[in-house]
């Protein structure tokens, strides 16, 4: 009697760190634009994005939601200009240029109603940014100041660094081009430094050295993360050195260790905050730390080969973003002229999977009634809405701003069937899907593996249907186990697959 074997239903995530007949159960061989347990169903395909804005002046570069007290803004830091991005009305809007400013290499940051931008090129003072009038037209009602230069007569610091980040209330800048290593700080409360008795300046004794070029920075509760190429640091405490503070505190409190010595930041708009953990990227993986541990999420998720093949295509990466939408961390690897991939990591899980033709070189989340996921295409120098990434809109045909159709692409582990070795009459594979279109076009295309390195074996195709439905499709062949890949060939309004089975009986076992 021929026994019903599921190959795949509830769809843990994407596997690689083991060979393809020992995966653990639920994991997928591959898993590409679809979405895990969403919405009654094993995955369910990801939505299309969208452009939120034409084209801006330059390749973007990083980019902010400033919760300005004067209203929010969407703001991108494309080279010499600032992109100021409406978010009402029908996409695409148009983004005005709002402040010449410097070319940035992360994320903006924001203290005290201003926003931060620090400088790549490591001389430029960081432009400090205002919105202190709330002013409908895009573009409008910015102003723009620089962070000060050195102390006079010191000698010491002016306020320069390639990475920047807000910490006890104060703007904190690190890596200048002179000195790789060092940490300057601000005033309390005072990017400027224009607070009594500052004079303009940043304090002459408010710097910090660590041991290593900085590659970014990021702020804990009672700590700065400094990242390395390989390692990272941390400033411990809460106050640095400051010459106006009372005698008793002018020396500060901060204490300069070590965290890990094996991870770095590769770049620092990897760097995202998710429930007090600090998340970012290297050659070794995308870690997680709650400032005293750190945990590559993509050695325990299973994807640390994948992540190795991706990161080490055609050599290093051209860019690496990352930001957390909900409880997901999105990282999407570029390097021309390969095609992107996007990992994504369900965080309390460790659930992975992966996203294709998202060219982000940035991330930003808004806040308010209903959260929203933005980034940005690079060669098309546009602002992408990727919120529809993880809620299709079911009333149209999943089609990706750029006019990419989002065609799911899903494989199984290969699988003995039964627990007894042998040969196996394989009768049928049956699966249980749903993908809705206004025709009748085949709409999957499905292939077997005898082995598990064998080549892909091309079965029927399947036609759409807007309900669940199972299909059987005859495969009447003898081996010993197989595995299943699904690849989508058409758009659709929405695709979700709930089951993946094999009917086949044991044929021959072994013999002593």
């Amino acid at each position: 009697m021929a026994d019903l074997t599921s190959l795949l239903r509830d769809v843990r995530g994407l596997y690689t760190d083991r060979g393809r007949d020992r995966l653990p159960d639920g994991s997928a061989w591959e898993l590409t634009d679809w979405v895990p347990l969403l919405v009654q169903a094993g995955v369910r395909m990801r939505g299309a994005w969208t452009y939120q804005s034409i084209e801006t002046p330059y390749e973007p570069d990083g980019m902010i939601y400033a919760t300005f007290l004067a209203g929010p803004k969407l703001l991108v830091a494309n080279k010499p200009y600032l992109s100021d991005v409406p978010l009402t009305g029908t996409p695409p809007t148009t983004p005005a240029t709002a402040a010449t400013i410097v070319q940035t290499r992360q994320n903006p940051v924001m203290h005290r109603d201003k926003v931060i931008i620090p400088a790549w090129d490591g001389t430029s003072n960081a432009r400090v940014i205002s919105y202190p009038t709330l002013n409908p037209t895009p573009g409008a009602g910015f102003t723009v100041a620089n962070t000060p230069g050195a102390p006079a007569g010191t000698g010491t610091f002016p306020a320069v660094g390639r990475y920047a980040v807000v910490f006890k209330d104060r703007t904190i800048l690190a890596n200048s081009a002179a000195n790789p290593s060092l940490v300057v700080w601000s005033p309390p409360g005072d990017p400027l430094g224009t607070s009594p008795g500052y004079g303009g300046t940043y304090d002459a004794e408010s710097f910090n050295f660590t041991s290593y070029p900085i590659t970014g920075l990021a702020a804990q509760r009672a700590q700065i993360l400094c990242f390395h190429d390989s390692s990272v640091e941390r400033l411990r405490g809460s106050t640095p050195a400051d010459s106006h503070l009372p005698a008793s505190q002018s020396e500060g409190d901060l204490i300069l260790d070590v965290l890990w010595d094996r991870a770095g930041c590769y770049d620092a708009r990897s760097i995202a905050a998710w429930q007090d953990n600090i998340i970012f990227a290297d050659a070794r993986g995308i870690h997680l730390t709650d400032g005293s541990l750190v945990r590559n999420m993509t050695m325990q998720g299973g994807v640390l080969n994948a992540w190795h093949q991706a990161f080490n295509r055609g050599g290093k990466p051209d860019s690496i973003a990352g930001g957390v939408y909900r409880d997901y961390y999105v990282c999407t690897l570029l390097k021309d002229p390969y095609p992107p991939i996007t990992f994504v990591i369900d965080i309390p899980t460790r659930r992975i999977f992966t996203f294709g033709n998202i060219y982000s070189v940035a991330f930003a989340f808004s806040v308010g009634t209903q959260e929203q996921l933005f980034g940005t295409h690079l060669a098309a120098r546009k602002v992408t809405d990727l919120s529809r990434t993880f809620d299709p809109d079911a009333t149209k045909l999943q089609i990706d701003g750029n006019g990419v159709a989002v065609l799911p692409v899903i494989s199984t582990g290969w699988s003995l069937l039964t627990k007894k070795p042998g040969f196996k009459r394989v009768i049928e594979a049956q699966i249980t899907y749903q993908a809705d279109r206004d025709d009748n076009d085949e709409t999957f295309q499905a292939y077997y593996v005898t082995t598990p390195i064998g080549p892909d074996r091309m079965l029927k195709q399947l036609r759409p249907s807007k309900d669940q439905i199972r299909r059987p499709m005859a495969i009447r062949r003898r081996m010993e186990g197989l595995a299943m890949r699904l690849v989508q060939t058409q758009p659709t309004k929405d695709s979700r697959l709930f089951d993946i089975s094999v009917r086949a009986y044991a044929e021959e076992q072994s013999r002593t």
